[in-house]
């Protein structure tokens, strides 16, 4: 099955002056905004570099850490056929910006591609691609804040980002992008941005990126907008279906199976320069949807910034700063102690907030089991 490398290997070939911006460029744009990318590209936005001389750099980088990034062996092979691609190789990158505060609870990193582009009035159009979550538990800490704050440090400093960039290139044309949070934070800086920098916006794709609170979506500048934006999510996404959507959607399939491994962009399907497209998300992703939902609802925000701030009170026991080493025996040993360490207000937020997940689980589930046994026979 086809997927992004596939279409660095056999697409890869017409360049931007043959064949214009597609959607499976957002794709590789988005996953461009993983790589690190330190002393390489500048943070400043006249290009010094191209991707190509970018990508070789960040190869020799990441073969020497194995564990810098998720799935090491296809960012490798991305990398790989960036060198060489007449595609992408050779565009200039630029604006190149990477921080971790784990004061402020801010995990934001993101960069500026200059596409050929013959409809804009410079012959040039941005591409700024937010970086999603990675594995530092900061970045995860700042996910789980969006349950209860409307606004978190990262969707300001996109929102900057994005006016900079125009600042610099005030005549182009503009594509934003993002997987995951980059998705959520590429909708966020869109909307917000000053309205002069909005009309250059042609197009905004979130990558199964989280929503946002209702009071977002009913602003002025989300509704502007709205008909050039839109989020594509696997159809078992977990990530994408979060909080409120607003904006078009669309459903695409994944060769993972269900559940959180769809959300990893390297097992979306490619045909040709898109996306393979299904009618719906599954029976599965629906009765999670409903379940947090409800639960999110029925929590208030209080309670939520409760749970949330005692969650990662247990885990900062751990002393770890990558999210995979969370589930290791000795962590979760740790975790267990510090549980029953917590002070009482914060351990009946939790013991609340469980329940209330409980209740709202159970609410669909028996509608759910009659659909698998159903399919099933």
């Amino acid at each position: 099955m086809d997927n992004m490398i596939s279409y660095l290997k056999w697409r890869g070939d017409l360049t931007f002056r043959k064949y214009p911006m597609c959607e499976a460029d957002y794709l590789v744009f988005s996953q461009l905004a993983y790589i690190t990318f330190d002393g390489v590209v500048s943070s400043s936005f006249t290009p010094e570099t191209t991707v190509g001389k970018a990508a070789i750099n960040a190869y020799k980088a990441l073969k020497n850490a194995p564990n810098k990034l998720i799935r090491h062996a296809e960012n490798m092979l991305f990398l790989r056929e960036l060198i060489t691609s007449p595609r992408f190789c050779d565009l200039p990158i630029c604006g190149y910006v990477d921080i971790l505060n784990k004061e402020k609870e801010e995990q934001f990193s993101a960069i500026t591609i200059l596409v050929p582009d013959s409809s804009d009035i410079s012959d040039t159009a941005c591409v700024i691609a937010f970086r999603g979550t990675d594995a530092n538990v900061v970045g995860w800490k700042e996910d789980f804040n969006m349950a209860f704050s409307h606004t978190v440090p990262a969707q300001i400093d996109a929102v900057r980002y994005l006016e900079q960039a125009a600042k610099e290139y005030p005549l182009n044309r503009l594509f934003v992008c993002g997987h995951s949070k980059g998705g959520n934070l590429a909708v966020y800086s869109a909307a917000f941005c000053h309205p002069d920098i909005r009309e250059h916006i042609v197009q905004v794709r979130s990558l199964d990126g989280p929503g946002f609170a209702e009071e977002i979506i009913k602003t002025p500048g989300f509704q502007e907008i709205l008909d050039r934006t839109s989020t594509v999510v696997p159809s078992s996404s977990v990530v994408g279906i979060l909080l409120e959507h607003a904006e078009s959607f669309s459903v695409i399939r994944s060769y993972a199976t269900e559940g959180p491994f769809q959300h990893d962009p390297f097992t979306w399907e490619i045909k040709r320069d898109s996306y393979v497209y299904v009618e719906e998300i599954t029976d599965i992703t629906k009765y999670i949807d409903s379940t947090i939902s409800r639960w999110l609802f029925d929590m208030d925000s209080q309670l939520r910034e409760k749970f949330i701030n005692g969650l990662f009170k247990i885990i900062s026991e751990t002393g770890v700063e990558d999210i995979r080493e969370i589930f290791s025996p000795k962590n979760v040993i740790i975790m267990a102690r510090a549980l029953r360490k917590l002070d009482t207000d914060t351990s009946k937020a939790l013991s609340e907030a469980a329940n209330r997940f409980r209740v709202s689980a159970k609410k669909d589930l028996p509608l759910l089991v009659k659909k698998l046994r159903v399919r099933k026979k």
